[in-house]
Parts: structure tokens; sequence; C-alpha cells
């Protein structure tokens, strides 16, 4: 489920975002350590905005 609109869908379709070093990466993967969100496309930007704003959504 995306953070920041709250649709529903496959992990697949979902960019994960962690917090390392008080820095947001992108984790293609799946495979970082650390506290991970998701989003979706549509949403990354809004979510990468609002973190440099202090918060992660």
């Amino acid at each position: 489920m995306c953070v920041v609109c709250r649709k529903r869908m496959p992990k697949d379709n979902l960019l994960r975002l962690v917090m390392i070093s008080g820095k947001m990466v992108e984790d293609r993967q799946c495979k970082l350590q650390g506290r991970g969100t998701y989003v979706c496309k549509d949403c990354e930007e809004l979510a990468k905005k609002n973190f440099k704003r202090g918060g992660l959504i």
C-alpha cells in the first residue's frame, strides 16, 4: 500500500524508500536495512518533496 495515497497494489508496483543516516534512499531491490516505506510511482515526487520539509509523508 502506498503511504501517500493509500492505494493498494502489488509490491512490484511500489517503490521502497529507506532512511539511512538521515537521507532518503531509493531501495529498488528491497534489500537495504532500515525502516522503509512504500510509495507508488505517482506519489514518488510528493514523498521526496515532503521529506525535504521534515517528514516522510
